[in-house]
């Protein structure tokens, strides 16, 4: 009788808030936390984005595709630690496939 009440599917995910959408580039807010950020930012081939640090340092993750970041190659499951002195970073998507990274930061 318990199993005939029981919900076997999971709930559907809800959507990340959109920060931005343009020029073929979506970036997601996936978590805000009291110390830092965590954003997914999704690059079409070709797309370049420009990623402010405010002084802060920042990890950039690669989970598919490749991109290029100041004259490094960065694959999926690589990362790049980018000093505060960095400022900001450019990103580009030189493949022909669509790139996803994470850019997490203090705030």
């Amino acid at each position: 009788e318990a199993l005939q009440l029981a919900h076997l599917q999971t709930p559907a995910d809800e959507a990340f808030p959109q920060i931005s959408n343009a020029n073929g580039v979506v970036i997601e807010q996936i978590v805000a936390f009291e110390d830092f950020t965590v954003q997914r930012i999704f690059l079409e081939p070709g797309a370049k984005v420009t990623c402010e640090l405010g002084q802060q340092y920042g990890l950039l993750m690669g989970v598919s595709g490749q991109v290029a970041c100041e004259g490094v190659l960065i694959d999926a499951e690589q990362a790049v630690l980018f000093p505060a002195s960095a400022n900001c970073v450019s990103v580009t998507n030189a493949q022909q496939i669509n790139a996803v990274m994470l850019l997490a930061r203090p705030v």
